[in-house]
């Protein structure tokens, strides 16, 4: 059985901001952001997630970068 291993971290660096940054512009609260980060997250709900992307596709855009974040910028399973 495989492992979900969290890798939001390389993509707020992609961003160029922090976790609390990224907290506030998308409505999660940060120790959620923490978990994540830190690989503590128990399964966070669907509607989490998708505030978390859809925040850092608008930081990208205001940012004029060519990135579009997609939920493996959030996790990745390990077999």
């Amino acid at each position: 059985m495989g492992n979900l291993i969290y890798v939001l971290d390389d993509s707020i660096k992609q961003l160029n901001i922090n976790a609390n940054q990224l907290s506030k512009y998308s409505g999660v609260r940060h120790s959620t952001i923490y978990d994540i980060l830190n690989n503590k997250a128990d399964r966070p709900p669907r509607d989490t997630l998708e505030k978390i992307l859809d925040a850092m596709n608008e930081i990208a855009l205001e940012k004029e970068l060519n990135i579009e974040f997609d939920i493996n910028n959030i996790y990745k399973y390990i077999k």
